[in-house]
């Protein structure tokens, strides 16, 4: 029998047979990777990992060559990768039932019903904790956070923001949108520049956005709601606690429709949850 071996994919055939590979476990293809990596049984692709950025997705063995320690081959591989391109912190998402990630030097960072998110590297989520307790004080103000999508950013939008900065002593702006893209933050930024107890935080993995959130293992039909529950399980079990927030504000009416499913996750957990009704304004 001869032994498996690793190799970056290269050629369409290559990313064909991963496709079918992760196809015949119902996983999705994965779009445009930074790298992907395989094993090979001769011709035949038996196992496959993908990376972009600093997400590493789309792995997939085949169940006959499973326990075979082709995982943390895979992962060390696009580790690698990920070094060389610069990348000190990586993330990756999974079925909650995936644990083995931690024995290859992920730490789970939260936990929802259908996914889970791990990290690896540094600075990880307690150092983010730790730099933002630093920067707001959290020991010396009543916090209130309310969480809006840089691509919603609208007059609407922005009559709730002011609404919850007027009913709070400190309230914390959580930007959620593209890591890459920083036009519409800065936008965001410069509207609530004369909000002088408003502090605005910047796109972060652990914000968690629906473009970082990959689909490969969910589904395209229960991403948005898979998506949903686990960034409400960061902000509820991780963030909340972390900085003392005290109440949470959601946006109602027509302006907080794309934040629902989200919103309705939060009710899951004992975070004081406060309505705001988004203004209307004529189109």
């Amino acid at each position: 029998m001869q032994p498996l071996f690793l190799r970056t994919l290269n050629t369409e055939q290559d990313f064909s047979d991963a496709a079918a590979l992760l196809e015949s476990e119902a996983l999705l293809p994965i779009e445009n990777p930074d790298i992907a990596v395989g094993f090979f049984d001769g011709a035949k692709m038996v196992a496959v990992g993908h990376r972009r950025r600093e997400l590493i997705l789309g792995i997939c063995i085949a169940k006959a060559y499973r326990g075979q320690q082709l995982l943390g081959g895979l992962i060390t591989e696009l580790l690698k990768s990920a070094i060389d391109a610069g990348h000190d912190q990586m993330f990756l998402f999974s079925k909650p039932e995936n644990r083995q990630f931690e024995q290859l030097g992920f730490s789970c960072v939260a936990n929802s019903g259908q996914a889970s998110m791990f990290e690896y590297g540094w600075p990880d989520i307690d150092y983010w904790l730790d730099d933002l307790q630093q920067q707001l004080s959290v020991n010396d103000k009543s916090l209130a956070a309310l969480r809006v999508r840089t691509t919603d950013f609208c007059p609407a939008i922005f009559s709730v923001i002011e609404q919850a900065s007027a009913s709070c002593e400190q309230l914390i702006l959580w930007a959620e949108g593209e890591l890459t893209d920083i036009d519409q933050f800065q936008q965001l930024q410069k509207a609530c520049a004369d909000l002088p107890n408003c502090q605005l935080i910047a796109p972060s993995a652990y914000v968690l956005s629906a473009d970082f959130f990959p689909d490969y293992f969910c589904g395209r039909e229960d991403h948005a709601l898979v998506h949903s529950q686990l960034a409400a399980a960061v902000f509820a079990e991780r963030i909340v606690p972390a900085l003392n927030v005290e109440k949470v504000f959601v946006i109602e009416g027509r302006a907080g429709e794309s934040m629902q499913e989200y919103q309705h996750a939060l009710s899951n957990y004992s975070v004081p949850l406060q309505p705001i009704l988004a203004k209307a304004f004529p189109v």
